[in-house]
């Protein structure tokens, strides 16, 4: 397999295909162009729940990148599975009136699957609110790439930074 990295600031795409340790490593500029976009596929919406999740896992979440989540009620996911080197995963709140708590190093999920979020806070996924998440393989931890922001689905608008919300208790 190929590690690839996206400079985005000089538009130069970055294949690995060796293997072994880092300073032997083959890197090879393919000069592709990141004018366009780039998709991230795999976009799970799991079944509904509204208690606590450890360790949360939904079915197929090893092959997404995006995680739509639909409590029944305000709910907390203490860890998701499957982290890996820096693996992304953005995660949708799709409800209009639950919120999802994201919750900060807690014990209820095995330590590699834990959030290491900023101010050691718990992070609140309002309704229509989304986040992406990157795993550390250092601290082996998910980490919260961006804040909260609300999605406006009719009209396709993101707003950034609107209404990160941390919990105080």
């Amino acid at each position: 397999p190929a590690d690839v990295i996206f400079d985005t600031s000089n538009n130069i795409v970055w294949v690995c295909t060796t293997t072994g340790t880092a300073s032997t490593a083959v890197w090879t500029n393919i000069s592709a162009n990141l004018s366009g976009s780039v998709s991230m596929t795999g976009v799970l919406s799991p079944t509904s729940f509204g208690t606590q999740q450890d360790n949360y896992s939904p079915t197929n979440l090893s092959t997404s990148s995006t995680l739509r989540l639909n409590p029944s009620a305000d709910s907390d996911i203490t860890g998701l599975a499957g982290g890996s080197s820096g693996r992304q995963m953005t995660v949708i709140n799709t409800n209009t009136s639950f919120r999802v708590n994201l919750r900060n190093e807690n014990t209820s999920s095995t330590a590699a699957n834990r959030f290491l979020l900023p101010n050691s806070r718990d992070v609140a996924l309002l309704p229509n609110y989304a986040c992406v998440l990157q795993y550390d393989s250092v601290s082996g931890r998910w980490r919260l790439k961006s804040p909260p922001f609300a999605i406006s689905f009719g009209d396709a608008q993101y707003m950034s930074n609107v209404g990160f919300a941390l919990s105080v208790a």
